[in-house]
Order: structure tokens, then sequence, then C-alpha cells
């Protein structure tokens, strides 16, 4: 059973490495993709447009500097980087563990690590929507950050209730 934990929990981790790895690529290949809904988040683009009113309270919020938008964006997407790497390896710990190469004890902390990092990504990302007020205008950007929150969440769930019942 236990050898059947270890390779759910590689299957579970490895399908949220493969997403936010696509991401990633995307990223790196074709950074104006994101890099632009990026942008009119943060100079608030679409609530002005749409929220005059709201946007009139909230506007001091905005960043406009295209420098600096690009830098955050770049921090983004190195986080992303670190935390495919991080998901990487302990994929390949966890292989280890299934083959009793590793102790599980050893991987599942790592896995652990790796998925709360997918999850601070996407959790992060509803903060700084929420001081941007994303939420009013960009609901289906807000609903997929929930819902990758929420996988990872899941994830790290399944990783620590695995581990502790081996």
């Amino acid at each position: 059973m236990e050898q059947v934990i270890l390779l759910s929990q590689t299957g579970a981790l490895s399908v949220i490495t493969a997403w936010l790895f696509l991401g990633v690529r995307d990223n790196i290949l074709y950074p104006l993709q994101n890099r632009q809904l990026t942008d009119i988040v943060l100079c608030m683009q679409a609530l002005s447009e749409e929220y005059p009113e709201i946007y009139a309270e909230l506007s001091y919020r905005k960043i406009t500097s295209t420098d600096l938008q690009k830098r955050l964006f770049h921090i983004i997407v190195a986080a992303e980087v670190m935390i495919c790497l991080v998901l990487a390896v302990a994929i390949l710990v966890l292989l280890g563990a299934v083959i009793g190469a590793v102790p599980a004890e050893r991987a599942q902390p790592l896995a652990l690590l790796g998925a709360l990092g997918f999850t601070m990504i996407w959790a992060g990302f509803l903060v700084a929507g929420n001081h941007f007020a994303y939420w009013l205008c960009h609901k289906d950007l807000q609903l997929t950050h929930y819902q990758m929150t929420l996988w990872g969440l899941g994830t790290m769930i399944f990783i620590l209730i695995g581990h502790l019942s081996l």
C-alpha cells in the first residue's frame, strides 16, 4: 500500500507540475500573452473603463510604470521557474521512494514544499489581484486563480494525509 500511496502522490504532483511548466514555457516563449493581461490589472485599465467611480477611489493603487510592470512580470516568472524546479526534484525523489531507493520521510516533505509553492503562486495572485480590485473586471481570471489555489491545497492535503498514514 505504501508504494501505491507514493505513486499516487507522484501522479498528483506531476500534473500540477506539468500545468505550471506549460505556463512557464509560454511566459518565456510568448511573454506578451500574459504580460499584457498583467499590465492591464496593474494599471487598473479595465476598472477605469467599467467602473469609473470605483476607479476614482482606488486609482492610487495602480502601477503605470512599464519598467516596474515588466520587472514584476519577470519576478513572477522567476518564482514559477523556481517552483517548477522544486516540483521536478520532488517528483524524482518521490519516484525514488516508490522504488525504495529513498525513504518516504525524505520525499514527502519535499513534495509538500513543492505543492506549497504552487499554491502560494496562485494565492499570491488572489491577494495581489484583490489589491487592484481585479475581481470587478477579471472574474474569469480570479476564478482560475481560485481553482489553482484549491488544486494546490488539495494536493498538499493529499501528500500530508499520505505522509501521516505511512
